[in-house]
This record gives structure tokens, C-alpha cells and sequence, in this order.
């Protein structure tokens, strides 16, 4: 490693370390004061405490849906599958309608909860913390749906969305013999 007594770090080195941490990827929903809906795929997502349940997200101090998560609206946390890259692709670009063509049904408080998520997580604003070029989010967790539990989560590596094997497919391939595992390679 490059001695860095004598180096600030930067964004740009932060970028790049994160880059080599595979992250889940979330989507973010709510609504504004006027009801529109407003969505963003976020990886900064994470649990805070079990009693009570909450967690905390991390948005940037510009983007659209802040300003919503400033004011107190109540917002869903979405654990994106791999069958639904499309769609953190959508919420992630500039484009006005991210939710046109993007199977989904809103809930009591305006925000919209995406179909075929991982597990959903409704949340009411707890603490809203001002950090840098970001804010942080922490929100009660007010109910939670698990759905998709046989998807394998998506994942944002390396400037890419991909995915995990999941479990049961690594341990079926580790309980093989490497006699068995080159039959099978040769037949497929």
C-alpha cells in the first residue's frame, strides 16, 4: 500500500475502496407533500437496533427524494432481488416516471411498495442527521413483508449490478465430488 501519512482521502478513493465491498441493493420509496411518487435505488442501507426495530439510510443532500425524507414523510425499504435489476436501474436514472411500468401498489401513507421485493420494509422518520453531502436517515420500522426468499438478493460490485450464489447452491457444489462436479460441467 502507497503511504498515505501525507494524503486526505478523497471522494474518489472512497468511491473506489467501496467499490471492492459487494453492497445489497435497496430501493427507497415515498411520497412529497403533494403526493407524487418518488423512488431511488440506494446500497447505503443498514440495521440500526432489534428493540426497538430500525434502520438507517443514507441519501444525498440533492436528490429529489431528501427533501420528502426532511419533512417526515414515512418511506418503504425494498431488498431488491436479482429478477428486478430493471428496476434499481430505472430508480437510479434522471428519467421523470420511475414507476411507469414498474409492477407496484401504494400503501396507507402515499409511498409505493414494489412487487416481488426481497422483504419490504415500512418505516416512519425517526432522527435525520445532516453529514456531509448526505443525509442520514434513521426510521422505525413499522411492518415488514419477506417475499422472495429463493431470489438471490441483488448486488452492486465493482461499478456493476450482479449477484450471490446463494447457500444451498454453494454447499450443493462444495458436498460434490470434483468427480462430479466435472461430469456434470461436461454434460451441461
Amino acid at each position: 500500500m502507497a503511504d498515505t501519512a501525507e494524503r486526505v482521502a478523497t471522494g474518489t478513493d472512497i468511491r473506489k475502496a467501496f467499490g471492492l465491498r459487494p453492497e445489497p441493493v435497496c430501493a427507497i420509496t415515498t411520497c412529497d407533500e403533494w403526493g407524487e411518487r418518488i423512488g431511488m435505488t440506494a446500497t447505503a442501507v443498514t440495521s440500526v437496533s432489534l428493540d426497538p426495530p430500525m434502520l438507517l439510510v443514507c441519501v444525498n443532500s440533492k436528490a429529489l427524494i431528501a427533501s420528502s425524507l426532511r419533512a417526515g414523510m414515512p418511506f418503504v425499504v425494498h431488498f431488491l432481488t436479482a429478477e428486478q435489476e430493471e428496476i434499481a436501474r430505472r430508480l437510479a436514472s434522471p428519467i421523470e416516471d420511475k414507476f411507469q411500468g414498474v409492477s407496484h401498489r401504494m400503501n396507507a401513507t402515499g409511498a409505493a411498495r414494489l412487487d416481488e421485493a426481497g422483504a419490504i420494509l415500512e418505516c416512519e422518520p425517526s432522527q435525520i442527521h445532516e453529514t456531509g453531502d448526505h443525509i442520514v436517515v434513521i426510521g422505525q420500522v413499522t411492518r415488514v413483508d419477506v417475499g422472495a426468499t429463493d431470489a438471490p438478493p441483488l448486488v452492486f460490485h465493482g461499478g456493476a449490478f450482479t449477484t450471490v450464489r446463494s447457500a444451498r447452491e454453494a454447499a450443493q457444489q462444495t458436498t460434490q465430488s470434483p468427480a462430479s462436479r466435472r461430469q456434470e460441467a461436461r454434460h451441461s
